[in-house]
């Protein structure tokens, strides 16, 4: 293992957050389309939802990191991407509730919401140059002023991405690092060499009863060896991007997110993390707590549960 990196954010208050079910449920979209190579057993995603974030200041001001899908996103999604979704017979897009909707449903107007951030191309673009920051490999924007809020400049998946970073307990500091786009699912940002497969993965709890017993009658590297016979190298990552803007700066930047994953007090959640269902708690309640309540190590290996077929002869 690596020496872990230093990921040095400037001193700061905490935010309050809250991390919203958008209630999107998308299935059958074929793994290929997003990641590649492909994986025996898994021929399509993980039905997919998108979370968003409430952000809320030391102030009382209010930002929403991400949308989601809109309700009816045949009528209501960009062009390209409803042609996209029409193309794909086979793909099962459902979407409940606006993010608007499910916050006026608990008791937080879409009035009282100061800002809206897209992770993807900005309608106010933000200008990292103007006040330079470093935040570990990463260009950052104090978004509040008050360091309790920061926009990453995370590209590669599309123009303009960004990633979110919000300080959730101060003395010490913790951090939620919302991670958009930048990664699709949990095998494209683990293992890596900061943050290996842990030496009792066949004790995670996170993992399904058949596969703990798999993984405790066959050697530890069970996950690694397969890998290499798919053409990966030992010890990386499942999948590479198989779509984004510039897919080698996509590859990059989810390297740079590897130091920042590889924290004790960084709780690192992407938009499609299908792992934190069953384990954290979504609004109304808030996330700050993530730290306390083992958020972090319950969803880490979660998503190896995806690769028991291919373990299999």
């Amino acid at each position: 293992m690596a020496e872990r990196p230093r990921f040095d954010v400037p001193d700061g208050k905490a935010a309050k957050v809250s991390i919203i079910d958008s209630s999107l449920r998308l299935s059958g979209m074929p793994l290929t389309h997003l990641m590649k190579p492909a994986m025996k057993g898994l021929d399509t995603m993980p039905a997919l939802t998108t979370w968003s974030f409430l952000v809320e200041s030391s102030s009382g001001n209010k930002a929403l990191f991400d949308l989601g899908v809109p309700k009816e996103p045949l009528k209501n999604f960009s062009p390209k991407y409803a042609d996209t979704i029409r193309r794909n017979s086979n793909w099962d897009v459902d979407v409940s509730n606006n993010v608007a909707d499910i916050l006026a449903g608990n008791d937080v107007q879409p009035s009282e919401i100061d800002s809206v951030i897209w992770r993807g191309k900005e309608l106010k673009e933000i200008d990292f140059e103007r006040e330079p920051l470093q935040i570990g490999p990463f260009r950052a924007f104090d978004f509040f002023g008050d360091g309790s809020f920061y926009l990453l400049d995370t590209p590669g998946h599309d123009i303009g991405h960004l990633a979110g970073l919000a300080r959730t307990t101060t003395g010490p500091d913790t951090f939620i690092f919302m991670g958009g786009d930048l990664c699709h699912h949990g095998g494209e940002l683990r293992p890596s060499k900061y943050l290996p497969y842990p030496s009792n993965l066949s004790e995670h709890l996170s993992l399904s009863d058949s596969l703990r017993l798999h993984l405790s009658q066959c050697p530890g590297s069970a996950f690694d060896d397969m890998n290499v016979k798919r053409g990966r190298i030992s010890g990386e990552t499942f999948f590479d991007p198989a779509i984004g803007f510039d897919k080698e700066l996509a590859i990059k930047t989810i390297k740079e997110a590897q130091q920042a994953d590889a924290q004790d007090n960084v709780f690192f959640v992407f938009a499609h993390d299908t792992t934190m269902f069953d384990v954290i708690d979504m609004f109304p309640r808030q996330a700050n707590d993530w730290k306390e309540k083992g958020w972090k190590e319950k969803t880490m290996w979660k998503f190896l549960n995806d690769f028991e077929a291919a373990l299999q002869p």
